[in-house]
């Protein structure tokens, strides 16, 4: 899955969590420094609803993707 980044967030240190349907964490990424675009590995994860959440600081940004 690759994750674009707000301009906020680029050069610092960013959390990216990956979250089943039920909520628990299926994958967290601590980033030094994060680019514009980041990518995360979604390949042993079994097929369904996911939700990716980048934190930044105090600001957070998350997507829905389905992976089939």
């Amino acid at each position: 899955v690759r994750i674009t980044l707000p301009n906020a967030c680029q050069g610092k240190p960013v959390m990216l969590q990956l979250y089943t349907a039920n909520g628990t964490i299926a994958k967290s990424i601590q980033l030094g420094s994060a680019s514009q675009t980041e990518s995360m590995s979604v390949g042993g994860l079994t097929n369904g609803l996911y939700i990716v959440k980048a934190i930044c600081g105090e600001e957070s940004a998350q997507q829905r993707i389905i992976k089939n």
